[in-house]
């Protein structure tokens, strides 16, 4: 059994396209069940929702628990329940082989966690095709920019990366039961990589699947300039920052520590500065740089 996992929080539109396109999925109601968790929303978005798909599955917290703490509720209310947890932004659109593209990578055992290929809303092009960790202090999505009618011949049906977004993320249920689940004091944002890298520690298989497709309408909810994505809203700018901060404190020490931050600092920083002065966002540079201090001094 298969449950599809994602988080409503305030956004009806988005959330009802993503559960429509889920709707026409064949094996849902068979062996899917999609669970949608209201994240203390106060637009009623989660009711309305419920009405219209009562075939699903609904939880409902009290407070915005983020991204990382809505996905936990629904996986720790069904872990017992469910085999795979496929966790899905509800920004995102689906296609009718959502799951029979990953059918073989479950049914065979190929990985622990595993990710499709994501493309730009109503578009060709990669904006995930897997993700690379630097010791530098930067994450990277591979492929991104590129046409996937162009690299999908080039690229292996399945191939490992360093981690794999919580955008559209396949976890099997023994990971969780191990390793634990997201660490919910990232609230939004490295929650996925930092669970890949305790995953990864722990001899867990993460990858990719060629031949899966999600498309993802980048960044709706928190609210970055939709011509450039980097150019980040106070609230990206800030979780940013003291996330990488937190992925660096928790997952690594001593000189390794030392070169993540400072590689963050000397190669991500400026460059996501550049974007943000492009866009015209300096309360989301003040924001950032509140980030990267309250990153320091958080305790863990």
């Amino acid at each position: 059994m298969i449950a599809v996992v994602t988080v409503n929080w305030n956004n009806f539109k988005d959330t009802y396209e993503l559960l429509k396109s889920l709707s026409h999925i064949p094996e849902v109601g068979d062996f899917v069940d999609v669970i949608v968790v209201d994240n203390g929303s106060n637009d009623k978005s989660g009711l309305k929702l419920k009405k219209l798909f009562p075939e699903y599955h609904f939880v409902f917290s009290c407070k915005n628990l983020g991204y990382g703490g809505g996905i936990n509720l629904a996986i720790s209310k069904y872990l017992d329940r469910y085999d795979y947890f496929y966790i899905i932004n509800n920004d995102t659109i689906v296609t009718k082989d959502f799951i029979s593209s990953i059918k073989e990578a479950i049914d065979n055992n190929i990985f622990d966690i595993f990710g499709p290929i994501i493309l730009y809303y109503k578009t060709d092009t990669v904006w995930f095709g897997g993700g690379k960790l630097s010791t530098l202090g930067y994450t990277r999505h591979l492929f991104k920019g590129k046409s996937y009618s162009v690299v999908k011949s080039k690229l292996p049906r399945y191939f490992a990366t360093d981690f794999v977004t919580g955008c559209a993320m396949i976890v099997r249920r023994e990971v969780f039961k191990d390793i634990g689940l997201f660490d919910e004091k990232f609230f939004m944002y490295g929650e996925d990589a930092d669970f890949c890298l305790r995953a990864k520690k722990a001899g867990y298989k993460i990858g990719m699947i060629n031949s899966a497709t999600v498309y993802h309408k980048v960044s709706r909810s928190a609210g970055s300039d939709a011509k450039d994505e980097l150019a980040f809203s106070k609230l990206q700018a800030y979780y940013y920052a003291r996330n990488n901060m937190l992925i660096a404190k928790k997952n690594y020490s001593g000189l390794r520590r030392l070169l993540y931050i400072t590689g963050y600092l000397t190669t991500s920083t400026p460059y996501f500065m550049l974007h943000m002065l492009a866009g015209k966002k300096y309360d989301s540079i003040l924001s950032y740089f509140k980030g990267l201090i309250d990153g320091f001094v958080i305790s863990l």
